[in-house]
């Protein structure tokens, strides 16, 4: 590599993390604007005190829930990071990818997290990898025990019947449980 591309490298990795800061601020800034905040305030007074508790209770769980995802990853790829700041780092992601995108909150803000800690980014990716599965076998589990269990009414036009809906809900549980059996059954461990 030659000193000005290498020089040009050093100043592209110092000034990456405050363009991508630029960017999630800007956006904040955007979705905050298009919000009527005297009406939301409106709305957030006349809720009574026990279902906002209850809110904020169920927002906590799920943050809990998806950090563990990175909890189970740190145990199976061994990395070093501390339990507390582990779950620091999913959490935050968390709070980008519901607000921006998995992009920016549930690949681009846990790599930049993680290997700014000391992480590996092949170990980053496993935990990602490990995360989004279990993610994603939470929805076939849910969706397809709803589906399966008690089909919900659609729209006329998108109604294909409570026989395809049930169907579709068996074949999801079975995709789940067929992970699970593949799991199981699996001699190797990585």
């Amino acid at each position: 590599m030659t000193p000005a591309l290498e020089r040009a490298w050093r100043w592209t990795r110092r000034l990456a993390p405050w363009v991508l800061a630029a960017l999630v601020l800007g956006l904040v800034a955007q979705q905050a604007r298009a919000v009527d905040w005297p009406e939301v305030g409106q709305a957030l007074r006349q809720m009574p005190p026990w279902r906002l508790a209850a809110a904020a209770g169920i927002a906590v769980l799920s943050y809990a829930v998806y950090a563990g995802f990175d909890l189970v990853g740190r145990h199976l790829t061994r990395h070093r990071l501390s339990a507390p700041r582990t779950l620091g780092t999913a959490a935050i992601s968390y709070a980008f990818n519901l607000n921006f995108g998995a992009l920016v909150g549930g690949l681009a803000m846990r790599l930049r997290l993680y290997t700014r800690w000391g992480v590996e980014a092949a170990t980053v990716a496993k935990v990602i990898a490990l995360s989004m599965t279990t993610n994603w076998l939470g929805y076939l589990w849910v969706a397809g025990a709803v589906l399966l269990w008690s089909p919900p009414r659609l729209p006329g036009e998108w109604a294909p019947g409570d026989a395809v809906l049930r169907a579709i809900g068996a074949l999801m549980v079975a995709l789940a449980l067929g992970y699970l059996a593949l799991c199981a059954g699996s001699r190797q461990r990585t």
